[in-house]
């Protein structure tokens, strides 16, 4: 896919675009997209691309939140962060709601009988 403005904008941007193949390829596309809307500098575009490369699912949680997707979320220009704040609160309250025994100090694995028994209360069952 080729973003141009009328006037074959991307030919003017071989830096620009060497900065962002640093990024993953699923990215190029809202990279180039906001490179051109925005009329991005090299500098621009290199923090861009950091900013990409930077994003990290939160700690705990890195099998519920892909990588690949908050990359791409930061790259087409969205802040993942509200998006997994607000997740994580929802997960939390859901454990919660759950009324799940805690694990004791002495405890190394959690009674699944118990959870089951837990989960069904709450379901109403």
């Amino acid at each position: 896919m080729v973003y141009t403005n009328g006037d074959n904008a991307l030919s003017k941007c071989t830096k620009h675009l060497s900065e962002l193949h640093a990024a993953p390829q699923s990215c190029w596309p809202s990279l180039v997209k906001r490179l051109i809307d925005g009329k991005w500098t090299v500098e621009q575009t290199n923090a861009a691309v950091k900013a990409v490369l930077a994003v990290k699912p939160p700690r705990g949680y890195e099998k519920i939140f892909a990588i690949e997707k908050l990359q791409e979320m930061t790259a087409a220009g969205q802040d993942p962060t509200e998006v997994t704040r607000l997740s994580i609160r929802a997960i939390e309250r859901a454990r919660a709601g759950m009324n799940l025994p805690h694990r004791g100090a002495n405890s190394n694995r959690l009674d699944l009988g118990s959870i089951a028994i837990h989960t069904r209360e709450a379901a109403g069952c």
